[in-house]
């Protein structure tokens, strides 16, 4: 069954760094002639997505390797995951708390900041809203923290 497409490219604004954006792109040109079913949901995303460089992509935007808090529908549950290429994600069956962005679900979720949603389609056609709850970590946003910490230790008039 092909993919319905409509509400993702009228989907919330997302944002994406130029780092994530030229990699994601690749990777979804090669899946797209693999046939793989997330592949065209994760090229409709990047074609509508705003590209920044690292440094201006807000702490609760949804970047490759963040920590992303997320339910699904009206679920109470909330499921916390990190985002991660297919390359990156655990072969040894200790992948519970990752989440490729080659499905759809993590195809729907690069890019989207806390307190969005937007409707995706399952690989079995069942049509779903995932809403962002939090993200806990981003590591653009750690890189940032981390530089900030670092020149305040360095700076003798702030000690």
């Amino acid at each position: 069954m092909p993919m319905d497409l409509t509400v993702a490219t009228h989907g919330p604004t997302i944002f994406i760094t130029d780092e994530d954006f030229d990699r994601l792109d690749r990777l979804a040109a090669g899946a797209q002639s693999a046939k793989l079913p997330a592949a065209e949901l994760l090229a409709s995303e990047l074609d509508r997505a705003v590209v920044c460089s690292a440094a201006e992509i807000a702490a609760d935007v949804v970047t490759m390797n963040s920590r992303v808090t997320f339910h699904i529908g009206s679920e109470v549950q909330r499921h916390t995951r990190t985002l991660v290429y297919p390359e990156d994600y655990p072969t040894d069956g200790s992948g519970d708390d990752h989440l490729s962005v080659m499905t759809p679900l993590g195809a729907a979720l690069i890019g989207m900041p806390a307190g969005s949603r937007i409707e995706y389609e399952t690989v079995n056609g069942t049509s779903r809203l995932v809403t962002v709850d939090a993200v806990p970590h981003q590591p653009q946003a750690a890189r940032q923290d981390g530089a900030r910490r670092q020149r305040r230790e360095s700076d003798p008039e702030r000690r």
